[in-house]
């Protein structure tokens, strides 16, 4: 249970460096659990959540308001992101390849203006920027895919099945790391290239690791139950019922 509460909202930093954006996500998961029960209604009040925060976002570029914690979690930036992801999921399917081209270069466009902003202009603010050209590149990158004009090897797709578990397990082993190097002298005499190669191949085995043995059993067990109550519903069986 501390685990849980863990990732619940609140004003300052959680004591897993990945879980500031779980917190968001759990928000998300929450309104949009009300459009599954609801559909009218749920999509009702993501549409006007999403709206708000672009409302709150723009008038924050302005300097019109400065927003305190709850509302600063609520109508953050951040929360636009999942209306891209949303909007993707929707529109990749319809898209031509040459249309899935131009998305592509479209995306490529918008993200080497954000970096040159951030690089030479020294600007902050710009996740919504960047969560576009990633929405734009993704969804072009997926359809290209379906069209077989994209091939990915299994050991990428099998980094991509295990990023969640690489995401929540980079932050602590980087910092594990880091502190065994320190111990062992070998920080002062490692090159900067190779210390962050270290970290970065611990973190990829730990989170591949941690998707094997935790997360992959865990989602085999999900999807058993979940086709076992779709199944008993399907057939008319009363809850607990094996069918028998």
């Amino acid at each position: 249970m501390s685990g849980i509460y863990a990732l619940l909202p609140f004003d300052g930093h959680p004591p897993l460096s990945a879980a500031w954006t779980l917190s968001y996500e759990m928000l998300f998961y929450l309104i949009f659990g009300l459009a599954i029960v609801n559909r009218r209604l749920g999509v009702a009040v993501l549409c006007l959540w999403t709206f708000t925060c672009a409302a709150a976002m723009l008038r924050r570029a302005l300097d019109l308001i400065d927003l305190s914690y709850p509302l600063s979690f609520l109508l953050t930036d951040y929360n636009i992101l999942f209306a891209f992801g949303i909007v993707s999921a929707l529109l990749f399917r319809s898209l031509s390849v040459n249309g899935a081209s131009g998305v592509l270069a479209a995306g490529g466009v918008v993200f080497a203006i954000a970096a040159y902003l951030v690089v030479w202009h020294d600007q902050s603010g710009l996740a919504v920027v960047f969560g576009l050209a990633a929405a734009l590149v993704i969804t072009a990158l997926v359809r290209f895919e379906i069209a077989g004009k994209v091939r990915v090897s299994k050991g990428l797709v099998r980094l991509g099945d295990a990023s969640y578990s690489v995401y929540l397990m980079h932050g602590p082993v980087i910092v594990f790391v880091a502190m065994i190097l320190d111990r062992l002298g070998l920080a002062s005499c490692l090159r900067t290239v190779t210390t962050m190669g270290v970290m970065v191949v611990a973190g990829l085995v730990a989170g591949l690791v941690l998707h094997v043995a935790v997360e992959r059993s865990i989602l085999r067990v999900l999807s058993k139950y979940l086709v076992g109550r779709r199944l008993g519903v399907r057939c008319g069986y009363p809850s607990g019922h094996d069918g028998g």
